[in-house]
């Protein structure tokens, strides 16, 4: 579901190939291995990992569709408000999909279109 241009809420049905991913971000230090004792565990690791982040994401195809379906899918990548339902849950999304190659049957036999969307929320809530 996305918001169109006349600013009403528009279902689109993506119910062809589905690819999920998960992008995985985090940050590094090297922290001090020595204790009280001026001794350190050799079996302990010296590289801390923090900041762990992590965002689904999904590669999302129309199956074939006629060319009237260009500007709803112009529409869709220009939109602020977007949602997926996907496994039974709704949540908020992004089109990562940068691109809009406008595809025709005089060029294209068959016109599918794939999107990508990451959704607008971490993996693991890191809200505090």
């Amino acid at each position: 579901m996305f918001v169109n241009k006349y600013g009403a809420i528009q279902t689109m049905y993506f119910f062809k190939r589905t690819d999920e991913g998960l992008e995985i971000t985090s940050e590094q230090f090297k922290k001090n291995m020595i204790n009280s004792n001026a001794s350190y565990d050799t079996s302990e690791g010296d590289i801390k990992r923090y900041n762990v982040r992590s965002q689904t994401r999904l590669k999302l195809n129309t199956g074939f569709v006629n060319e009237d379906f260009n500007k709803t899918i112009e529409e869709l990548l220009l939109t602020e408000n977007c949602w997926i339902t996907y496994n039974g849950n709704t949540m908020a999304a992004i089109p990562i999909t940068q691109q809009l190659t406008y595809n025709t049957s005089l060029n294209n036999k068959t016109i599918n279109y794939q999107i990508e969307f990451a959704f607008a929320s971490d993996k693991i809530n890191i809200v505090r």
